[in-house]
């Protein structure tokens, strides 16, 4: 499970990107986007959340997003990520689908 907190923008989400990478390369198949910490997401935030999302599909596993807030909520529609990732209002409801497929 990746928890960002605070921003994750052109400051921070290299290092977001490296941890969710790490955790895939380690053999992760089902990884939990934790952002109930999380108040702004930058372009640059979407680029990693895409970057992780694209190398766990390439090795055979499925991520999913929960608890983000009105403000991101609203960028993922605005952007359509939320067409693309697995995008859940809590950590049970995202951790069920995960398991559930």
């Amino acid at each position: 499970m990746l928890r960002p907190q605070g921003r994750l923008d052109g400051a921070s989400s290299s290092a977001f990107e490296s941890d969710g990478i790490a955790i895939i390369e380690s053999g992760g198949k089902l990884l939990l986007i934790d952002l109930e910490e999380l108040d702004y997401v930058s372009s640059a935030g979407l680029r990693a959340l895409l970057s992780i999302a694209k190398h766990i599909v390439a090795a055979g596993g499925r991520m999913a997003v929960c608890s983000a807030k009105p403000n991101i909520a609203e960028l993922f529609d605005v952007s359509g990520i939320d067409g693309i990732i697995d995008i859940h209002g809590t950590p049970a409801s995202a951790t069920w689908q995960l398991l559930a497929d």
